[in-house]
C-alpha cells in the first residue's frame, strides 16, 4: 500500500533514491509547497517539455545532477511531447510530479 503524506517527513528518504514520486491530492493542499520548503530541487516548465528535442537536451544537462527535479500541474501537462520522458528518473535523486491526481507507472504520495 502506498504511504500517505499528510505533515512533512525527513526529506532525507529521498536523496539518493532515483525513483519517480507523484504527489497528488486537491487544489490548495500543499503539494508544490511541500517539495519547495524542504528540497533543493529543478523546476521543469512547459516550454521544456514542448517538443522532444528541449526535452532531451534537458534531461541530458541534469542527469548526473544530485537534485530533485520538480514539475508542477504536471497532469495539466500530460499532452506534450516530452512529458513521458519524466515517468522514469531522470537524475541521481527523486523527480517530483505534482498533480490533482495519482498517475499510473509511477510511486504515488497523497498530500491532503
Amino acid at each position: 500500500m502506498d504511504r500517505f503524506i499528510n505533515k512533512p517527513r525527513k526529506f532525507d528518504e529521498y536523496s539518493n533514491t532515483n525513483q519517480v514520486v507523484c504527489l497528488h491530492g486537491p487544489v490548495g493542499s500543499g503539494k508544490t509547497t511541500w517539495v519547495k520548503k524542504h528540497l533543493d530541487y529543478i523546476e521543469i516548465d512547459e516550454e521544456t517539455l514542448k517538443n522532444k528535442e528541449s526535452t532531451l537536451n534537458f534531461i541530458e544537462r541534469v542527469k548526473n545532477l544530485k537534485t530533485h527535479v520538480l514539475i508542477d500541474n504536471f497532469d495539466g501537462l500530460l499532452n506534450l511531447p516530452g512529458s513521458s520522458y519524466f515517468m522514469t528518473p531522470v537524475t541521481k535523486w527523486c523527480t517530483f510530479l505534482v498533480s490533482n491526481i495519482p498517475l499510473q507507472g509511477v510511486t504515488n504520495r497523497e498530500i491532503n
